[in-house]
């Protein structure tokens, strides 16, 4: 009955109303399985790129890049990763620590409708660098803006300063101030009250002060030591959290897992499962720790402004499929889209023959029916279209950039020969799976490493007809194979 009665009362009341006690946190938030198993999954020594939002490069239209609107765009397989810092949204509920997992949430359901607009510009302005929103104190613009509408006493304390910018960030004079005292009106009617409350005393953790001391001189002081008192009682009332609550499901097939760095940073990751391209807008989403299902487990949700810059991994969701449908040590219900591709089998009789559609999942056959090939059993390098990422850097475009068999994923690094000594190295880099089973995979598929695999460029220096000699094959600290091989004429 009481869960009842707290479901009608969000219903109800808008946003403002229940963020002082925090009755908006999200107690739907749950960890996502697929999230997990994708993460889990992608290897760790996958490329990456770094992109900046301030570089005036080109956009890459088939890499990731930031759009105009202060959105990422996510091509289809990709991943981003990215460190961010933001402001308290509750003002009465403890910092997040560090080590916590954490989700995203809507912030439409933090911010009254009617001042979303003006919240959004106001992160998007933050993440420019504006210098008026440090001297308009964000931290505080962010607490009124949770509060606006209601007696709390932080809406009610705003500088004439403070209003201004925020009615410039909606674009309309007096757009907060009508908001809030038409809200604060309509609140108090429902509840019987004059309407007329706001000042006092600011009380939180131990700490008071006076409430007018936000709109003088000693704001910044107040609000610093309002915040340091938060975190102390995040420390304080430390709790455990699933620790699986980090992987979560922003929207059907992209994917998020998110860290507590500590105090209001974080670090984040979202990939794009899907087979289209996918926006992201930082500032339409917030970070909460936990579900808030547990007593005391309530923490601050963390605004999040658009990233200065992000990393970009090219093709994870891909390597994930490719991983899960040739090793057995991965579990994931890939998605057929992503898992589609044209893979050949070879028969017997060294002919080709065609799988059946690549639209269609592929079923797994029950244990004993196909059992697991052994080490002396590595069948030949299969036919792996490339990777969705960034053209390469050469003109012809390389047949295969991952080789992924027996639980063995190695990719060809680079392919340097010399026509005059009639020798060259392949190096190659073992992104997972043994090194001996690695090593021996690289000498059986060697002369397909080279042909196939490697930059056309430089594949093409080496005579068709030339035989290819392994002279010694070594694998280093790093996880790199180098093979040194010469070339000889085939005898007639």
């Amino acid at each position: 009955m009481k869960s009842g009665r707290l479901f009608l009362l969000a219903a109800l009341l808008p946003a403002a109303v229940l963020a002082r006690s925090g009755d908006d946190y999200q107690n739907g938030a749950a960890a996502s399985a697929a999230a997990k198993a994708y993460f889990k999954a992608v290897p760790q020594k996958l490329e990456s790129k770094k992109i900046s939002r301030r570089a005036s490069a080109a956009v890459d239209e088939d890499g990731a890049y930031f759009t105009e609107d202060g959105g990422i765009s996510i091509p289809p397989g990709a991943m981003i990763v990215f460190k961010g810092s933001g402001k308290c949204m509750d003002p009465h509920l403890p910092a997040p620590c560090c080590g916590e997992p954490m989700q995203f949430v809507d912030v439409g359901s933090l911010i009254p409708s009617k001042l979303r607009p003006m919240y959004g510009t106001l992160m998007e302005r933050s993440a420019q660098g504006d210098p008026k929103v440090k001297a308009n104190n964000l931290q505080h613009l962010v607490w009124a803006l949770r509060t606006a509408g209601t007696d709390d006493p932080i809406a009610n304390n705003l500088s004439e300063t403070q209003i201004d910018f925020l009615d410039e960030c909606a674009g309309k004079r007096g757009a907060f101030l009508r908001f809030h005292e038409k809200e604060k009106k309509r609140n108090a009617k429902r509840e019987g009250r004059s309407g007329r409350g706001g000042s006092g005393r600011i009380s939180v953790g131990g700490y008071s002060y006076d409430a007018a001391d936000l709109r003088g001189t000693n704001a910044t002081r107040r609000i610093e030591q309002h915040m340091t008192t938060l975190t102390e009682m995040g420390e304080r009332s430390a709790h455990r959290t699933d620790s699986d609550f980090r992987y979560g499901e922003i929207e059907d097939e992209l994917y998020s897992d998110i860290t507590c760095d500590g105090g209001l940073s974080y670090t984040a990751k979202i990939l794009n499962a899907s087979d289209r391209r996918r926006e992201f807008r930082a500032a339409e989403f917030a970070a909460q720790v936990g579900d808030g299902k547990i007593a005391g487990s309530r923490r601050q949700r963390v605004t999040m402004c658009p990233p200065d810059e992000i990393m970009v991994v090219m093709g994870a969701a891909q390597v994930v499929c490719d991983l899960s449908d040739e090793c057995t040590d991965i579990d994931i219900d890939v998605p057929p889209r992503i898992r589609g591709r044209t893979q050949q089998k070879r028969n017997p009789d060294g002919g080709k023959k065609k799988d059946k559609d690549p639209r269609k999942p592929r079923s797994r056959t029950p244990s004993g029916d196909n059992p697991p090939q052994s080490e002396e059993e590595i069948p030949p390098v299969p036919n792996i279209p490339p990777i969705p990422g960034p053209k390469p850097d050469f003109d012809e475009e390389v047949t295969n950039i991952f080789c992924v068999v027996d639980g063995v994923v190695v990719r060809v690094v680079s392919l340097e020969y010399d026509a005059k000594t009639r020798k060259g190295i392949l190096t190659v880099e073992i992104l997972r799976g043994s090194s001996r089973k690695a090593k021996k995979y690289v000498r059986r598929n060697f002369d397909d490493l080279v042909r196939k695999q490697s930059p056309a460029k430089d594949a093409a220096k080496i005579p068709a007809d030339a035989k290819l000699e392994i002279e010694s094959i070594a694998i280093n600290d790093k996880d790199l194979c180098e093979v040194k091989f010469r070339t000889e004429e085939r005898s007639q």
